[in-house]
């Protein structure tokens, strides 16, 4: 079985990370995995630093719309295509499955990371192309499903857990208080980083022994840096460059805030903090809620309610819930990336039985 991954962004997201997690535990399992991505990308550059396996970096002109650089770009695609002679093809990201209009006499995969809506046109051109659908929630599933899409499967996202057993190293939070809460991600509207912001003064009035540490850039990242002096914040925020390796950052910290307000799929930071034994106050999103038992493994506010996101932190202070660290990393072990690539490996070998399809 030889399966060509497809992620085409030269962003290095969660996304991106997800792709080569995959195709790294395919190599481990002795599949012949391949990955292609985009030369000018970081995910590229990342894989060469890694020194990882069978990735190919292709030039891709830098056009607008991007449906133009991928669709000049299709020749390449066609000639490693015929190079690899995959018996999968699988497209981690959206534009990347215009490819599989063109490579339909191969079995095709596509894995929906988000929620947001998806065009009706992309929905008719590209999705419907695609042979089988794969989602990290539950909700995104039963959304496929209602845009009239067929064989659509859940698998959720997952993390290496090995990058979160607590090692010795120099410390990374700044100005530690008494209690410190992290935010880590990207600085963007559906993270819903103005809800923390009105949230955190309610706060700091029971508590003001307290440091919020930022992790992440982002259009954004600027503005709230403004916005923490003219509310005169600065004394309980510290900002942190965007890393690759949170785990430092979050077993420094207490409690983990995921504020979103849309757009979420599948957290990883999520999953993440389980992993390190730290506790988690998320909004109430469904996708957000498929990953938490609210006063079980984490916590649960009202999207954005920053009344009830400050109401949960000074519960958590005042030690309201009783979340072991052990149940958290139990539960993060539901999320191993050896168990994500088992269910990838039997829908492979599942639909390789049932879909015949001639090779070009």
């Amino acid at each position: 079985m030889r399966i060509l991954h497809f992620d085409l962004a030269r962003i290095f997201r969660g996304g991106q990370r997800q792709a080569l997690l995959l195709h790294k535990n395919l190599l481990k399992q002795h599949t012949d995995s391949f990955l292609v991505t985009d030369s000018k990308g970081l995910l590229y550059q990342y894989c060469k630093e890694l020194e990882v396996k069978n990735v190919y970096g292709l030039e891709l002109p830098t056009l607008k719309p991007e449906f133009f650089s991928r669709l000049l770009a299709y020749p390449k695609i066609k000639n490693l295509v015929k190079k690899i002679r995959p018996d999968i093809l699988h497209f981690h990201e959206p534009a990347s499955m215009l490819y599989g209009i063109h490579l339909n006499h191969f079995l095709t995969f596509e894995t929906r990371r988000v929620s947001f809506p998806i065009k009706p046109s992309s929905i008719s051109l590209k999705y419907s192309k695609i042979h089988v659908h794969t989602a990290v929630s539950q909700s995104i599933c039963d959304y496929l499903r209602s845009c009239g899409l067929e064989r659509v499967h859940l698998i959720r996202s997952s993390i290496d857990l090995s990058r979160f057993q607590k090692v010795q190293g120099p410390e990374v939070l700044q100005d530690k208080k008494k209690v410190n809460l992290l935010y880590a991600g990207s600085f963007t509207e559906m993270k819903g980083i103005d809800i923390l912001f009105e949230a955190l003064p309610m706060v700091l009035r029971k508590e003001s022994n307290l440091m919020l540490h930022m992790v992440g850039d982002g259009v954004l990242l600027q503005g709230f840096r403004n916005l923490s002096e003219e509310r005169s914040l600065h004394d309980h925020i510290r900002f942190y460059p965007r890393t690759d390796e949170p785990a430092p950052y979050l077993f420094e910290s207490d409690i983990v805030i995921v504020p979103s307000v849309w757009g979420e799929g599948s957290n990883g930071v999520i999953k993440e903090a389980m992993a390190c034994g730290k506790i988690v106050i998320a909004s109430d999103l469904v996708n957000n809620a498929e990953l938490i038992e609210h006063g079980k493994d984490g916590l649960l506010f009202k999207n954005k309610n920053s009344r009830d996101l400050a109401d949960k932190v000074l519960e958590v202070i005042d030690g309201k819930y009783t979340i072991s660290a052990d149940s958290l990393k139990k539960k993060a072990l539901g999320f191993s990336a050896e168990k994500m690539t088992g269910e990838y490996l039997q829908l492979y070998r599942d639909y390789l039985q049932s879909f015949k399809y001639p090779k070009s």
